[in-house]
């Protein structure tokens, strides 16, 4: 299981058990902050501080996880 279907995984859980609050369209926000709260430099760096860090390096393995799941996602929530 890829790391981002593994974010996806918990937050669906979390939400299925009614701990969280957020609306469901923030919900890939969610996804992409759990996966930061597991990395470096430390939990809660914000999405663009993680780019700017590079915990999100362009040309690695995670960061196609990381497109991969990203369009995906996209492709999803706007194709009609």
């Amino acid at each position: 299981m890829q790391i981002f279907q593994y974010a996806e995984q918990c937050v669906d859980e979390a939400m299925k058990r009614k701990f969280t609050s957020f609306k469901n369209a923030h919900k890939s926000k969610a996804i992409i902050h759990t996966y930061l709260a597991w990395h470096k430099p430390e939990p809660g760096t914000s999405l663009a501080m993680a780019i700017t860090a590079h915990t999100l390096e362009p040309n690695t393995p995670l960061a196609y996880q990381f497109t991969t799941w990203l369009r995906k996602l996209f492709e999803t929530t706007y194709s009609g």
